[in-house]
């Protein structure tokens, strides 16, 4: 990595301020970009959800493609990402659309994602200048990358040091309050979710969160609460498909047992993605089948309301076991 590059991006991240925050099966990524969203105000003007999930702009996002799999609105609401997939997950592309002068401009792909042959999961940081996304550049695996907005425009891509991106792929990462950075990454062998403490520094820290997140079944695509106070992430622990759990923080600081979060959120086909908007009133995930994918919202309320179901875990203090650090 360029090392100029490197201290810009470290020094961004670091001074972040970290509050409140086809229907056919072989169907491909469209090369055209779509046209401009026509519609107006926070969230393209819907009506926000309740405390059961339902579909996010269905008819905007379908006149994009049907495989719309990650979308992504910045803190200030005046941008939105948005990456469009395939039926059997081969393939993804980034794009843009930017509220500027009292309109949406047409989705365009990110000047960032120029020389990338899979750009997706965009994440913004708290505050919105700096994006962190999942591509494959010069590499045959997927890392974590990030750029920061100037007055230029967005800054060329960095991808982040080891010990967050390695010889494995990695996948959609969340920033807490804390400064831990989650993401996940099949560097074990299998999709498992990490952490990276000290994130924001040139040498963060990364374990495996372990049980009872990371089971012997796949789990990624981790969603923290920004004050840490829940858990989201997919996983295969029920044996036919991929679905959402949360994991509740323990008054000891552990993560309690995860909870399926339930048929209104569910089904037989995969759920994942789950990430929240920058109030961290509302919640978004994808739902896939091979005909396409549906975006979901709900209030974040939902989620609250699973916590007195919530078994107390029978694990020690989420701060030790230190022998699972993979970098120092």
């Amino acid at each position: 990595m360029n090392v100029q590059r490197n201290r810009r991006l470290w020094a961004c991240l670091a001074s972040m301020t970290l509050i409140g925050w086809t229907p056919a099966d072989d169907a491909q990524v469209g090369t055209a970009a779509p046209a401009a969203p026509a519609t107006k105000g926070a969230f393209f003007g819907l009506a926000p959800p309740s405390d059961t999930p339902k579909p996010f702009a269905p008819e905007l996002l379908a006149a994009v493609s049907p495989f719309v799999e990650a979308t992504a609105f910045s803190p200030g609401g005046n941008a939105f990402f948005l990456s469009v997939g395939t039926a059997d997950y081969s393939q993804a592309k980034l794009y843009v659309t930017e509220w500027v002068d009292g309109a949406w401009t047409p989705f365009v792909e990110p000047s960032f994602t120029a020389g990338f042959t899979y750009s997706h999961e965009p994440v913004f940081l708290p505050g919105g200048s700096t994006l962190i996304f999942t591509g494959k550049h010069t590499t045959a695996t997927t890392d974590l990358w990030a750029v920061t907005r100037t007055e230029r425009g967005w800054s060329e891509p960095s991808r982040l040091p080891a010990p967050i991106n390695g010889d494995a792929d990695e996948f959609r990462g969340c920033p807490a309050l804390d400064r831990t950075f989650y993401f996940g990454s099949n560097r074990s062998g299998m999709l498992q979710v990490y952490r990276a403490s000290a994130f924001g520094t040139p040498t963060p820290r990364v374990e495996l969160v372990g049980p009872p997140i990371d089971v012997e079944a796949f789990d990624g695509d981790p969603c923290v609460a920004p004050d840490g106070r829940f858990l989201l992430f997919y996983s295969g622990r029920s044996g036919t498909s991929a679905d959402l759990y949360v994991s509740f923080r323990t008054e000891q600081g552990a993560w309690g047992e995860p909870l399926d979060l339930g048929p209104d959120f569910n089904t037989a086909a995969d759920e994942y993605g789950a990430h929240l908007s920058s109030d961290g009133k509302h919640l978004f995930f994808t739902r896939h089948t091979t005909q396409g994918n549906t975006i979901l919202w709900v209030l974040t309320s939902a989620i609250d309301a699973l916590k007195p179901k919530a078994k107390a875990s029978s694990v020690g203090p989420d701060t030790g076991d230190r022998e699972r650090e993979s970098g120092t």
